[in-house]
């Protein structure tokens, strides 16, 4: 059986004040980051990208 991985995913939309602190913690504990961004207009992709997260930008939609 091969090495168990795991991985942070969420989504986020204009988050530069929290992103920073969120990620930090997980840094040390998973060994992927996903961001999908919400079309953010602050520096919310700059600090994920920063972590090494992969990012994808998918405009927010709306609530269902």
């Amino acid at each position: 059986m091969g090495d168990i991985k795991s991985k942070y995913e969420t989504r986020w939309l204009k988050q530069e004040k929290n992103i920073y602190d969120c990620l930090d913690s997980l840094k040390n504990i998973v060994d992927e980051i996903v961001i999908v961004d919400s079309k953010s207009n602050d520096s919310t992709v700059e600090i994920a990208k920063g972590f090494g997260a992969s990012i994808y930008v998918i405009p927010f939609q709306g609530y269902v």
